[in-house]
């Protein structure tokens, strides 16, 4: 697969042709904000560094090896994600629900999850050093592998 770079600007994803198979839901690009209904995208090696997705739900969204470094995913609904080998590091996805999230081997250094639902997320070959984790739900967690150095809540 090719990496795909989408500016946040001006786009419209549902007019937008890139390399990956479908994308059938309505993604709206406007400034720097991508908003979602329900999501059963195939968003793979999309490169999104520093967008502010708050609030969004991109529940099942596939994101593998997407770049969301520095995103806000603040209060974002991401049930049942997948987003291994993704990079993530210094995003913020406090209070954000990533319930059975796939986040195997994704870098996830100095992310923020506070308050976040990772109740049966799997991070096996994660890496969380430095991450805040702090009134997070683990319940059910898988952290086989996982570099959490630092990681401290």
């Amino acid at each position: 697969m090719t990496a795909v770079l989408v500016e946040p600007s001006n786009c419209n994803l549902r007019t937008f042709k890139p390399a990956f198979s479908r994308i059938t839901s309505s993604i709206r690009c406007r400034r720097t904000a991508l908003q979602s209904s329900q999501c059963d995208e195939h968003l793979s090696l999309v490169d999104l560094p520093g967008i502010d997705l708050s609030g969004a739900t991109l529940d099942t969204a596939i994101l593998e090896g997407a770049n969301l470094v520095a995103a806000n995913l603040k209060e974002a609904r991401l049930r049942q994600v997948n987003l291994t080998a993704a990079k993530l590091c210094g995003a913020n996805l406090m209070g954000a629900d990533l319930y059975r999230a796939d986040l195997r081997g994704t870098d996830l250094r100095e992310t923020h999850f506070m308050e976040a639902n990772l109740t049966g997320a799997d991070f096996t070959g994660a890496d969380l050093r430095g991450a805040n984790l702090a009134g997070a739900d683990l319940r059910d967690a898988c952290f086989m592998g996982t570099d959490l150095s630092g990681a401290h809540g």
